[in-house]
């Protein structure tokens, strides 16, 4: 397993700046980051970033501590937002905005 240290201030600016286009859903801002929002936050190469997801490394508990991060610090607001999906009509999902 590697020994990744997250620089929650570099991911925290990429999903400002993703923001700043409009309101996205957890999936697209976590989408539009990879793979070089991730590579950067991790301060590895493209490349290396790509290898480690393929090899399994997850992103999801700091990628939620940095958002978390961003509420409370009153730079994004968090919303629940109702869809369909999978059959299910009021599938709630996260969204963000910037504050």
């Amino acid at each position: 397993v590697p020994n990744l240290r997250l620089d929650r201030n570099e991911l925290g600016r990429s999903i400002l700046a993703l923001l700043a286009r409009g309101r996205l859903d957890f999936r697209q801002i976590s989408q539009a980051l990879f793979p070089e929002g991730w590579a950067r936050a991790y301060g590895v190469s493209v490349e290396r970033w790509e290898e480690y997801r393929r090899a399994g490394v997850s992103v999801v508990n700091p990628y939620i501590e940095v958002l978390d991060m961003l509420i409370s610090e009153g730079r994004i607001l968090e919303r629940v937002d109702l869809r369909p999906e999978g059959g299910v009509p009021d599938t709630p999902r996260f969204s963000y905005t910037l504050a």
